[in-house]
């Protein structure tokens, strides 16, 4: 027997308040002078012996209603063997804590017989909340969570109605939360639900597919289950699924000149049968889109296209003003006759992205103008650059290299046709009136970039370089000094920064296993500036030595922009066989970084991302220019409210946070004239369309022996779960808990009664 009040049992010491008013106020008999006293005074003993019985039975009716209140109010509770307690009538539903944990994520639309994995679930969850005691403490966790704007999934959730409005309003997002994360979350809430002691039972529902991408094995080790927790993990999942899926859609450049060539690049993957269907790609709303017919056996595959860039409508007035104008391309499957191509997992069956169309009519060429103090020193700067643009005519660019005297006969007019400037290394001053039309050309939208020199610039000349520089306003960072990495090893670069629109293909392709990825080729060097970065510069890459110095700055002016490096770019040497940097040897980082600041520089990679994963935060960035107000987001989820799809620009704000942005599909936003200022594209992640199954033995090595449940068709969950010996027998679970507060306030009325009864009846007696 336990007690919830037990202090409240202080109250028994009432129970000595009658006992001393029965002995302070107990009757005595009155004297009477009568002649018989023989008689009265047999009659005064047994009036004596009748008034002390009674007198004790009222004393002791008294005394069990105060120990019955007191008992009362402390809320004994009796344990009892659960047959016996059923059998007496006294038993009820002792509470449960249960955490019910979703996989939400976009594989769970996969249909069987009509009905989504998800849909399922959700049915399977409802009919064993429906078991669960009305007092029991639930909690509803999903792997689309992101700890922000789910508040419900911070604790229990407070009573059962709500707990089935969270789980019918469960829907497919994107992974933010992993299964296995949340798994560990339900784990340390039953842990402090044990520690209250308070539920009978505790259980942990897991519902997901058993697909290889729900569950990392890895992670899963840190898994702990507190004892006494029954975890069952209800495999929703199909064994040999059908599906054919775009997996992954590229498109490259993201930004292209009007007519250009723009490649669009598609990973199919097919499994579980053969298909035989139309691939389309299609630009905006083209009524003629690019089709091919494929036939896919189960495996990978990956088709190309090559689309023609739109030309933008030049607004009148606009003269050689740049015009930026995006594009979004849609790609999916048709059948053979032409009808929308459907199959059990629809949301990879198409996919989404983004490029924009640059129209400058100043700069129509695909030229760069390298100037150089010596033209040999910049040879191997002139190749990569031309290779590239002989394997990537529409998108290379050609290098024109001068000599740095040649400057003189540059002004703007000279300058216009350029996409880039380059300033390789040099170290001798350039005319004044080069260094104004520079900063008028960069002003007005051209790239430039800037090629320090070595040993060779002179403590003077290294002073008039920065003033020179400076004084147009053109340079991100003032040269300080050299410095170089430890005679026995190289300072590397540190991580590209995944946000910037130049270093994010590298870190992109380091993640794929780009030939510099390897530890032996990572990009290092040996010797470089030491540099400051003055008014807005900001660098953008850094490297890894102590005080994180910059590799690459920026700069923007106007509408260029200026790029400058923090090391020579040519290949010489500083000792036997160690140069200032490995660029050039034996792998191609060298060959993709200048194509890559050149592409940059030249507008020709967008400020901002355009292409997000369904996860990803998407970020938009504002001109100075932009209008302040309420902007409209025209989004594919038709479960945004008015309210989501408004977003208030206030006045210093120079960033959009599209925050309702998760849906896979198109998106445009647009200002409050109603006039677009930005697209993006969002898909969902491809790990979300395989269906590869994973061991079940892999799931139980966490969750326990048994664990992993598979409902069969037409067989509920509660079956299933009695099946492996999840649902506990009667004998097997705790005594039952019986209130005896019901009992305890009826014997305390009765007493009352009986008391004030006797009472009466006695009292009346006596007064006779």
């Amino acid at each position: 027997m336990v007690f919830l009040n037990i202090y409240l049992l202080g109250g028994l010491a009432l129970l000595g308040v009658p006992v001393v008013l029965h002995f302070w106020m107990r009757q005595k008999p009155r004297r009477l002078p009568f002649p018989a006293f023989r008689f009265l005074r047999q009659r005064s003993v047994v009036n004596r012996r009748r008034m002390r019985l009674q007198h004790l039975l009222l004393l002791a009716l008294r005394m069990l209603v105060l120990a019955a209140l007191c008992f009362a109010i402390a809320q004994p509770k009796l344990f009892l063997p659960r047959a016996a307690a059923k059998w007496f009538g006294l038993s009820s539903p002792r509470p449960a804590a249960a955490v019910f944990v979703f996989d939400v994520s976009y594989r769970m639309e996969y249909r069987v017989g009509g009905l989504s994995r998800l849909d399922d679930a959700r049915q399977r969850a409802l009919d064993l909340l429906h078991n669960l005691p009305a007092e029991s403490q639930v909690a509803v966790l999903d792997t689309g969570a992101d700890g922000a704007d789910d508040e419900a999934d911070e604790d229990w959730i407070p009573s059962l109605a709500q707990v089935r409005s969270r789980i019918n309003g469960l829907r497919l997002r994107p992974i933010r939360a992993p299964l296995v994360r949340q798994i560990e979350k339900a784990a340390d809430l039953l842990a402090k639900a044990g520690q209250a002691g308070e539920p009978s039972s505790r259980m942990l529902y897991v519902f997901s597919d058993r697909t290889a991408a729900s569950w990392d094995v890895a992670e899963a080790k840190r898994i702990k289950l507190p004892d006494g927790v029954q975890a069952a993990y209800i495999d929703l999942g199909v064994d040999q699924p059908r599906d054919l899926g775009v997996e992954k859609i590229e498109a490259s450049p993201l930004v292209v000149a009007p007519g250009g060539a723009v490649t669009v690049t598609i990973d199919i993957r097919a499994v579980g049968a053969d298909f035989d269907v139309n691939l389309l790609c299609q630009i905006d709303n083209d009524a003629k889109p690019a089709s091919r017919r494929i036939k896919m056996t189960a495996g990978k595959d990956r088709e190309v296209f090559v689309l023609k860039a739109p030309t933008p409508v030049r607004p009148a007035g606009a003269g050689d003003e740049v015009i930026t104008e995006s594009h979004q391309i849609t790609v999916k499957f048709n059948t053979l006759d032409d009808r929308a191509f459907k199959d059990d997992l629809a949301h990879d069956n198409i996919r989404f992205a983004t490029f924009q169309v640059r129209d400058d009519p100043k700069r129509q060429g695909r030229q760069i103008l390298t100037l150089a103090d010596d033209p040999k020193a910049a040879h191997i700067w002139k190749a990569a650059l031309d290779a590239y643009a002989i394997t990537n005519p529409t998108n290379g660019v050609h290098c024109d290299l001068r000599t740095a005297s040649d400057a003189a006969n540059f002004g703007l007019k000279e300058l216009r046709p350029y996409r880039v400037v380059c300033l390789f290394q040099t170290a001798k001053r350039l005319p004044e009136p080069f260094w104004q039309a520079l900063a008028k050309y960069v002003l007005d939208g051209g790239g430039l970039v800037i090629v320090p020199p070595g040993e060779e610039l002179s403590r003077d000349q290294l002073a008039a370089w920065n003033k020179d520089a400076e004084t147009a306003k053109l340079l991100p960072a003032r040269l300080k000094g050299i410095a170089d990495a430890p005679p026995d090893g190289h300072v590397y670069w540190s991580d590209f920064n995944a946000n910037h629109p130049l270093t994010r293909p590298f870190h992109q392709w380091l993640r794929q296993g780009v030939d510099f990825a390897a530890e032996e080729l990572r990009p290092s060097v040996n010797r470089y500036w030491k540099v400051e970065p003055i008014e807005n510069g900001r660098a953008i890459a850094a490297y890894a030595d102590e005080s994180k110095s910059p590799a690459l700055v920026e700069r923007t002016l106007g509408e260029g922009r200026v790029i400058q490096f923090t090391t020579v770019l040519d290949a010489r040497e500083i000792g036997p066989n160690r140069q200032w940097t490995n660029f050039w040897t034996l792998q191609s980082f060298g060959l993709v970084l200048v194509n890559e600041a050149c592409k940059y520089v030249a507008g020709e990679a967008p400020m901002e991302q355009l292409n997000f994963r369904c996860s990803d935060p998407v970020m938009l960035n504002l001109p100075a220019a932009a209008p302040r107000g309420v902007y409209h987001l025209d989004a594919p989820d038709p479960d945004l409210t008015e309210s989501e799809r408004s977003i208030t620009v206030a006045e210093g704000d120079n960033t959009v946070d599209v925050r309702a942005a998760s849906a896979p599909g198109q998106y445009a936003l647009f200002n409050p004239s109603r006039n677009r200022v930005a697209a993006f594209s969002l898909n969902v992640a491809p790990e979300e369309s395989r269906l590869d199954r994973l061991p079940a033995k892999d799931i139980e090595a966490a969750l326990g022996a048994g664990s992993v449940l598979t409902p069969q068709p037409g067989a509920t969950l509660n079956d299933a779960l009695r099946e492996h010996g999840q649902d506990a027998a009667a004998s097997q679970l705790p005594a039952a808990p019986v209130s005896l507060l019901p009992l305890l306030m009826m014997l305390t009325l009765l007493f009352l009664t009986f008391e004030g009864l006797l009472a009466n009846r006695f009292y009346e007696r006596t007064s006779r």
